[in-house]
């Protein structure tokens, strides 16, 4: 994970918050199991962290690695329904229901890579998952950009979903 360091050299740097949350995103990832994508999620309240997620098959169902195919291969364009995978941001908020955790009010940090590359990939949650997240009361998601951190504020989605509701924010 590539970040933006300023000041210290890096063994005596200490990273910043956001940058210590997204490293753990990113670990989480590992325990993806789709054959494309690595995604990890965790959701922070008050600088405790309550929920993560990566993203995989639902529970007890077969995962795409496991299986050594994905189904969407034989499509020609990936969509988000063709895909057996629950998104690491869903099941970060899905974990924290499960334990009775609220989420209102917290930061996501997400944290994805592909799967044959280990590459970092750059961009935002998918439309479905900006749906959900804005529904829980997620105030901000923090992912890793080009050029440092990229911060999507949920009400900015909203705001925008109100001006245009033809505009593909949401």
């Amino acid at each position: 994970m590539a970040f933006k360091l300023i000041g210290k050299p890096e063994k005596d740097r200490r990273p910043d918050k956001d940058e210590y949350y997204l490293s753990i995103a990113k670990q989480i990832s590992q325990r993806s199991t789709c054959s494309k994508r690595k995604f990890g999620a965790i959701i922070v309240k008050e600088d405790n962290i309550i929920a993560a997620g990566y993203m995989g098959s639902p529970r007890g169902t077969p995962n795409c690695i496991d299986l050594g195919k994905c189904a969407q291969e034989k499509e020609k364009k990936i969509q988000v329904d063709n895909c057996r995978g629950v998104h690491a941001e869903l099941n970060a908020i899905i974990n924290a229901a499960r334990a009775g955790t609220s989420v209102l009010n917290g930061t996501m940090y997400l944290y994805g890579e592909d799967a044959q590359t280990n590459k970092a990939m750059l961009g935002k949650p998918c439309k479905t998952c900006r749906k959900v997240i804005v529904n829980a009361g997620i105030n901000e998601v923090i992912v890793p950009g080009e050029k440092g951190l990229r911060r999507y504020r949920t009400e900015f989605w909203v705001k925008e979903q109100r001006k245009d509701p033809f505009v593909d924010v949401l």
